[in-house]
């Protein structure tokens, strides 16, 4: 599993669809769709607004934890 596989399994159990997440994040649906297809690398900044919302710490994301 790779990042991207961790926040999407823990949007998933958060109830959270990729519509309502991308519009949390302030990003167009097309946009967070091609971070989840990995398309489109997300920088860091993106990455822990993300941890933010999903309540995690990087190291979990990153499977370090």
């Amino acid at each position: 599993m790779d990042y991207i596989d961790y926040i999407q399994k823990a949007r998933d159990a958060k109830g959270i669809s990729q519509r309502q997440f991308s519009k949390m994040l302030g990003l167009a649906e097309v946009t967070y769709g091609a971070y989840e297809r990995r398309f489109r690398k997300m920088d860091v900044d993106m990455l822990v607004k993300i941890c933010k919302l999903l309540e995690l710490s990087a190291d979990e994301i990153l499977g370090l934890k």
